[in-house]
């Protein structure tokens, strides 16, 4: 069963701001700060990854449990998603992730 992959809508502007990020929807005008865990999370999302994929990675780095890891990336990519910031993309992640 193939999961949902998300990647970095291509008509969203980002720039590296020491270790935080700021993007921008051009078509809606908004901007985003991204610190952290949002900021890592944006950085996954250069090549299509799933969330679970996501979500092994931030367990690595952060002390979280799981279920709350899985609900929040999943909100995040729900926001980001309607922002028109990230997509949802076909494909199979590869196996790096």
């Amino acid at each position: 069963m193939n999961e949902q992959l998300y990647q970095r809508s291509p008509t969203a502007i980002f720039s590296q701001v020491g270790e935080d990020i700021v993007a921008l929807n051009v078509q809606g005008g908004r901007c985003y700060g991204m610190e952290k865990v949002t900021a890592a999370v944006w950085n996954m999302l250069e090549k299509p990854i799933s969330a679970r994929s996501m979500c092994d990675r931030l367990l690595q780095i952060y002390d979280v449990e799981p279920e709350i890891c899985r609900s929040d990336v999943a909100r995040l990519l729900g926001e980001f998603q309607a922002e028109g910031i990230v997509d949802a993309v076909p494909g199979s992640e590869s196996p790096a992730g």
